[in-house]
This record gives C-alpha cells, structure tokens and sequence, in this order.
C-alpha cells in the first residue's frame, strides 16, 4: 500500500492509515523500513506531555514507545536537519527555519477536542 501512494522520485515519505486496527504506516525516502504506530496506545489528552519522533530514525516495526518527550533544542535540530537533507528546502532561511522550530511552543492543548469538556 506504501508503494501505491508514492511518487516515484519526488516523496519524501509515505502513510497510510489502518482506520480497523488504530495504526498507522509509514516510512521514509531516508529510511525504508515499515513502521507503524499504534495509535489506540496514545494518550491525547491535555495531561499527557507532547512527544516527537525523528521519522527517518533507523527503526522499524512497533515504533509507539519510541516517542521521547519534546524538547525545543532537539526540535531545533530536528527541524535544520531535515530541511537541509531535503534539495528543495535547503536554501530554506534561518530565520524560517527557527519560526518553524518554535511553532508548537506556541500552540495550547484544546481541553474541549481533546475529549475534556468539563462537563
């Protein structure tokens, strides 16, 4: 199913969702193995601390307890690492590049979508 929803030479990474089973596939141009999450063993709520992967890891299978806590130095990185291995992002400014970093630092968790209304 990967194979069927890429590009040949231009995607840089490839998902399908398995809506019955609560996962989703992926990989990457940079890293070929399948992985998958398993999304029922997610906590979505506001309580649970946001986490980050690096999606061209060297990881296969069951990925769901690679998640580590997000860190903004470490998403820094993230963020300058892929762009500049991307040819058509890395002339990308720095001054981008930190805006895109420093992105999730200025969103909030919505108790309301995350399932707590309050009520």
């Amino acid at each position: 199913m990967l194979d069927n929803v890429a590009q040949a030479g231009s995607t840089q990474w490839s998902i399908v969702y398995d809506i019955k089973n609560h996962r989703a596939y992926f990989r990457t141009q940079a890293a070929r193995d399948v992985r998958f999450v398993d999304l029922a063993g997610l906590k979505f709520d506001c309580d649970t601390p946001v986490a980050m992967l690096d999606m061209n890891a060297a990881l296969s299978g069951d990925i769901s307890k690679q998640f580590k806590t997000y860190d903004p130095e470490a998403n820094k990185k993230l963020v300058r690492s892929s762009f500049a291995k991307t040819a058509f992002l890395s002339d990308t400014s720095a001054d981008m590049l930190d805006a895109l970093a420093n992105y999730p630092d200025a969103t909030a968790c919505d108790q309301e979508a995350a399932g707590h209304s309050g009520k």
